[in-house]
């Protein structure tokens, strides 16, 4: 074996050691931030059923008339009225189930995602073992804004209507924005220190980033039938900060330049021999 060999191998062992400890410390913190950031992750079902039962009570949405030429969707929850006008264009008539509405509202079955994942979480509802909620998600685009443009997609000037279905056979209503990010209040903020002005703080009306409500407003927002962590160009982003990345701190650079240690250290110890009497 030859010195250079042997040196590799040495520092491939020294990387591999290091990269089980980087390892270690790095599952430890993650572990710690789940336990005490409070975030709680939800999964959510989409509902396109017209009519179905929750809290066993029945639960109908149909299409009527308005009065004046328009129309607008009717929820009926157990004695309950609800009465929807929507906030765009829906599709056209004819289409199955709840599929018309789809563009400006859902209706989304949830529960917290704890020892389920996603596929199984319907599964876990039916049975019992996780009891869900229930809630009608409405987007409110800027006033005017043509779809699409630059000004829908806005995602500060967004607005969100949340009808969620009491046990007791009520709704409870609550109309929230979406939240600016914390780069954008941090600009806000320096300036009006440079100004001298008051400085702001984040509206009371803001989507908080760890409830549902603001999970549930970017299925709307995205029209996806769930929210990701990797989402989309226009989908609202599921963590501003303080997420489990955030948590690694140091462990995520020392663990990523020992892994790359340990597959350089192997390179140079496994790599072929060069032939000494070729080269001569």
């Amino acid at each position: 074996m030859t010195r250079t060999r042997t040196i590799a191998l040495a520092l491939a062992a020294a990387a591999l050691a290091s990269t089980l400890a980087g390892g270690y410390f790095m599952a430890r913190r993650v572990g710690l931030h789940n336990e005490t950031s409070g975030r709680r992750l939800y999964g959510f079902i989409n509902i396109g059923d017209r009519s179905f039962t929750f809290a066993s009570r029945d639960v109908t949405l149909t299409d009527e008339p308005d009065g004046h030429g328009g129309e607008v969707l009717v929820v009926r929850y157990g004695d309950e009225e609800l009465t929807l006008r929507p906030t765009r264009t829906p599709d056209p008539a004819g289409m199955p189930g709840l599929t018309r509405h789809m563009n400006w509202m859902r209706v989304l079955r949830f529960a917290p995602l704890q020892g389920v994942d996603g596929p199984s979480l319907e599964r876990a509802i039916r049975s019992g073992r996780i009891t869900d909620r229930l809630a009608i998600v409405i987007h409110i685009p800027p006033q005017g804004a043509e779809p699409g443009s630059f000004a829908e997609v806005w995602k500060r000037s967004s607005w969100f209507d949340f009808y969620e279905f009491l046990p007791d056979g009520t709704f409870l209503h609550q109309r929230k924005a979406y939240p600016e990010s914390d780069k954008a209040l941090a600009r806000r903020q320096a300036r009006a220190r440079r100004e001298g002005k008051p400085i702001p703080e984040r509206s009371a009306d803001d989507l908080n980033p760890n409830s549902w409500r603001y999970q549930a407003a970017s299925i709307v927002r995205s029209g996806r039938d769930r929210p990701t962590m990797l989402p989309g160009a226009m989908s609202p982003d599921l963590a501003f900060t303080e997420d489990a990345v955030g948590s690694m701190g140091w462990t995520l650079p020392f663990t990523s330049v020992s892994i790359f240690a340990l597959a350089a250290s192997l390179c140079v110890a496994f790599a072929p021999a060069r032939d000494q009497a070729g080269a001569s």
